[in-house]
């Protein structure tokens, strides 16, 4: 039986469910510009690790190492109070004037301006003068993370607590100093400078406000604290913190024209920016930052270089060092005895779906949507099709690896032949079961893959038509409308679990395009979205059912892939909900010897 809701858990679930669609609306209705620029930019979402963790091709992984000094959300039955100190980085033992070297890393395009609030496409946020900031929160990054993980951490804040379910109370560091560089001039960095960004970033009516749409407000407590006042609960809400848009900038680099197209570029970040211009960008070690050991290079610079097969020569000639790929230059490079070391990185919330209408025959019924599941072997397709490189998920983002649904338990849903040829014969009518495959068009990778499923399909006694669109009717057709049967495409990227969840899985959700209407799914995603008391199995639950309901699934999830050369050491990545600090990480090499 469905409980009742009171008036006010109607109307804050309401506000959830309405307002997350923004999120994914403005990304999703510049899908076909967004899939482009990842192809180009080697974020290649159908393609991930095989494993947890980030998988080095040409080297070993370091072995993994917990840590408990960043809080993970645990089943409690108390009331919850969250407190998390930031973790101390690896210490180079060095003087700060003796750390030396300079890596040169290409990219598809950098910001085309200095503004580091306005800008929401992963993949540009964490490159360029974004860079020279600081944020409240950051996601966890080293070669001691499991990947995926959306585990937050402090960089401005020693902690925070969580007094009550809408209050969040976060203390400063006290040794933070904005550059020394006008018109800041290296003053201390304070509570109102936080209170001030976050405002920033909720009010102007830039996209990225939507990620910080929980806040109802912001207040500088003194120069060392800051409280935060939520308008309704929200279990995403330190993860949305910690996106890398909401960086924390000076009132004085803004006023009077309220602008950073133009820079300035002050930050209280590991780089200061040296040179700005058109297709490069410089960025220098500051000498005062107030974590040691960082940055671990006296220079960075990026080069835009938006030909793939352009920056695959300039890392085989030695002009770049390091480049991101996507799964066709892998393809390239994999077989080169250049001494490159080639890994991918999990992305969450993007990759390529499979969806079932299931209001259209055949998939209003759940055996035949079963049907197709147990026939597909996506993990042979990834093998088959992208060198390997890939994992099958139910798309959600989640907070640490072991929030998936592991292969095993994917494995009862999937590949299984006889499975499927036995629900044709007990649901299906004599001679096979005729069905169309909408394909988005975004190059061989989908076609390929679609092709393999198809061929899958038909031998277990499916008549699958494999039909493709361009990416704008991909987007019109499908994601707008109910013009199929079945697609297979990629999802629009989302940033944490409830932008997934309300969108794309909630009957009420904007982008749920499987015509299913589940009182007993919305009420599993319902009751995650508010607290974090038991959230990791309430989130496996979900994954669980979407999949025995057969709704959709990801047979293939986003990854990104970096060629790198000797001169790179300390490349360990986390891209997730724009994360950057990595970049701080990096050393070279030639350096450490």
């Amino acid at each position: 039986m469905t409980t009742m809701r009171s008036n006010r858990s109607d109307f804050l679930l309401k506000r959830i469910i309405l307002g997350i669609p923004k999120v994914l609306n403005n990304k999703l209705l510049g899908l076909l510009l967004l899939c482009n620029l990842i192809m180009a930019s080697g974020c290649s979402i159908d393609s991930t690790p095989s494993t947890n963790a980030p998988t080095d091709l040409h080297a070993s992984t370091p072995a993994s190492n917990s840590d408990a000094n960043v809080i993970q959300p645990t089943p409690t039955k108390e009331k919850l109070t969250i407190v998390s100190t930031p973790l101390p980085l690896d210490d180079t033992n060095s003087p700060r004037g003796e750390i030396k070297g300079t890596v040169i890393a290409a990219a598809a395009a950098i910001p085309a301006n200095q503004e580091v609030h306005r800008e929401i496409v992963d993949g540009i946020i964490e490159l360029g003068p974004g860079l020279a900031y600081s944020r409240l929160l950051r996601f966890k990054s080293g070669s001691n993370v499991n990947l995926p993980s959306m585990i937050v951490e402090c960089e401005l804040c020693v902690s925070w607590e969580n007094p009550d379910p809408l209050t969040y109370i976060f203390q400063l560091r006290d040794d933070v100093k904005w550059q020394e560089s006008d018109p800041l001039l290296g003053r201390k960095l304070i509570a109102s400078d936080v209170e001030f960004s976050l405002n920033r970033v909720r009010n102007t009516g830039w996209a990225a406000a939507s990620l910080l749409q929980s806040i109802d407000s912001v207040e500088a407590k003194g120069d060392d604290s800051v409280i935060i006042h939520l308008a309704y609960r929200d279990s995403d809400f330190l993860i949305q913190l910690a996106n890398g848009i909401n960086r924390i900038i000076a009132p004085e680099a803004v006023l009077p024209d309220g602008d950073l197209s133009n820079g300035p570029t002050v930050g209280s970040g590991p780089w200061s920016m040296d040179t700005y211009k058109k297709g490069s960008i410089k960025l220098e070690r500051n000498m005062d930052y107030f974590e040691g050991g960082v940055p671990g290079l006296e220079s960075l610079q990026i080069m835009a270089i938006p030909s793939s097969e352009t920056r695959i020569a300039a890392i085989l000639t030695g002009r770049v060092d390091l480049v991101p790929l996507d799964v066709d230059g892998y393809g390239q490079l994999k077989d080169n005895n250049a001494n490159l070391t080639i890994r991918h990185f999990p992305e969450q919330g993007t990759g390529s779906v499979v969806v079932f209408n299931t209001r259209r025959p055949p998939f209003d019924q759940v055996a035949l949507r079963r049907a197709v599941l147990y026939g597909i072997d996506p993990w042979k397709a990834i093998n088959n099709v992208s060198y390997g490189i890939g994992d099958v998920s139910m798309g959600i983002p989640v907070l640490d690896f072991d929030w998936l649904l592991s292969r095993d338990r994917m494995e009862r849903y999937l590949g299984n032949r006889i499975k499927s040829k036995q629900l044709l014969a007990d649901h299906a009518e004599s001679g096979a079961v005729p069905f169309t495959l909408k394909v988005a068009d975004y190059g061989d990778m989908y076609l390929n893959l679609a092709n393999e499923y198809k061929e899958m399909l038909d031998e277990v006694g499916f008549s699958v038509d494999v039909e493709t669109l361009n990416p704008r009717s991909y987007v019109e057709d499908l994601w707008q409308g109910d013009e199929f049967q079945a697609f297979f495409g990629p999802v629009t990227p989302a940033d944490n679990p409830n932008a997934y969840l309300f969108g794309l899985l909630h009957s009420e959700g904007r982008w749920n395009v499987t015509g299913n209407a589940d009182v007993n799914l919305d009420e599993l995603i319902e009751n995650q979205a508010t607290t974090l008391i038991d959230r990791k199995q309430k989130l496996l639950d979900i994954q669980e059912h979407v999949i025995d309901k057969a709704l959709m699934f990801m047979p293939v999830t986003g990854a990104r892939i970096w060629a790198s050369n000797g001169r790179v050491s300390d490349f360990h990545p986390n891209v997730v909900g724009g994360e950057y600090f990595y970049w701080a990480r990096l050393k070279d090499a030639g350096q450490l010897r």
